[in-house]
């Protein structure tokens, strides 16, 4: 397997690649979208608003080369900005448009007026913008083939997530939502896949042993 990690201008890369070392392979960052090709695996970090991410992309060149990448049938994983791209376009950056590999829009969360849910009933604890820290994740329920995702095995269900967003993604299909997490009122599309394509809200490379499993879940697929 030959793992690539997209260099377009955001942060957050170093992470990324320490990870991936960490779980036995040798990535590549790939800051030449003709790159592309040579990669059996491809991850894209986001780090920042959907727009200006977008815009990096484009200009980078990575736009056009992912799509014809993705037709290649190779794999390709986004984290957080990197998996809303997949998608049509962001309610906070309405001018840009995603990749359109997945049908949907990211749209803002919502604050909550009143109480929250957890597993033992009740709490008064009022949830804030942006969503940060350590969440679970559930399988979604509806979706009859999230168990031929692959990211998620040997993962427990009792692990926890780390995430840093205001915005989440509201997939039209539901084949396409692998996973969620609840934050309030917010049902969080925290995982999504179609075909060689995935995503995840959250930051695998910094939630400890349960992210280092799936991206080596990634990385060994095929």
């Amino acid at each position: 397997m030959k793992v690539g990690i997209l260099d377009y201008g955001v942060g957050n890369i170093r992470s990324v690649f320490n990870a991936v070392r960490h779980v036995g392979f040798d990535p590549i960052l790939v800051s030449n979208p003709a790159e592309l090709e040579n990669h059996s695996h491809i991850i894209s970090p986001g780090v920042g608003s959907f727009g200006y991410v977008v815009q990096l992309f484009t200009e980078k060149g990575f736009k056009d080369a992912v799509n014809q990448y993705l037709l290649t049938g190779k794999y390709y994983l986004g984290i957080c900005v990197g998996m809303q791209m997949l998608f049509q376009g962001s309610d906070e950056s309405p001018e840009a448009q995603g990749l359109g590999v997945m049908q949907g829009q990211v749209r803002k969360m919502v604050t909550s007026d009143g109480v929250t849910k957890s597993e033992g009933g009740q709490s008064d604890k009022r949830v804030k913008l942006p969503h940060i820290g350590w969440s679970k994740i559930l399988l979604n329920s509806g979706n009859r083939d999230n168990s031929t995702c692959g990211l998620l095995d040997a993962v427990n269900s009792e692990d926890r997530f780390y995430f840093v967003h205001t915005y989440a993604a509201d997939p039209d299909l539901s084949d396409q939502l692998i996973a969620t997490t609840q934050y309030g009122e917010n049902r969080i599309a925290s995982l999504v896949a179609h075909e060689n394509t995935f995503g995840t809200q959250f930051h695998p490379e910094r939630s400890g042993q349960a992210g280092l499993k799936l991206l080596s879940n990634f990385c060994h697929l095929g």
